[in-house]
C-alpha cells in the first residue's frame, strides 16, 4: 500500500515562528484544533456530527474513565473470571447505551 498515512490529528507546526504562532494561540484560548468552526458548522447544518463526511469510522479517539476503586476492582474480577479484557467489557456495555440514549433523543421532540 502506498500513499500517506492518514492521522487523526492537525499537523504539527514545524518552524519556530509556527510553534510561536500555535502556543500563542493555545495560551489565548483559540481553537487550535478547528474543533470549535467544525462543530459551529455543523451546529448551523441539520447533519449529526457523527455523520459529518470528515469523521471516519477507523479513528479511535481515547476516553479515560474515572471509576471509584470498589467499582475497578470489579472490573478487574470480571476480567480475571471471563478472560474478556476491560476494555471490551466495557465497550460491549456502552456502545449500545449510547445508540440507545441518540435514539431517545432523536426522537424528542425539538
Amino acid at each position: 500500500m502506498t500513499g500517506k498515512r492518514l492521522k487523526s490529528s492537525p499537523p504539527a507546526p514545524r518552524t519556530n515562528e509556527e510553534k510561536r504562532q500555535y502556543k500563542a494561540s493555545f495560551i489565548a484560548g483559540e481553537d487550535t484544533t478547528g474543533m470549535r468552526r467544525i462543530m459551529s458548522e455543523l451546529e448551523n447544518s441539520e447533519t449529526l456530527p457523527w455523520n459529518a463526511p470528515h469523521i471516519r469510522p477507523d479513528v479511535k479517539k481515547l476516553f479515560s474513565l474515572r471509576l471509584p476503586e470498589p467499582e475497578m476492582l470489579k472490573l478487574q474480577f470480571i476480567h480475571k473470571k471471563t478472560g474478556k479484557s476491560m476494555h471490551q467489557f466495557c465497550m460491549d456495555a456502552v456502545l449500545p447505551a449510547i445508540e440507545e440514549e441518540i435514539s431517545r433523543l432523536l426522537a424528542e421532540p425539538t
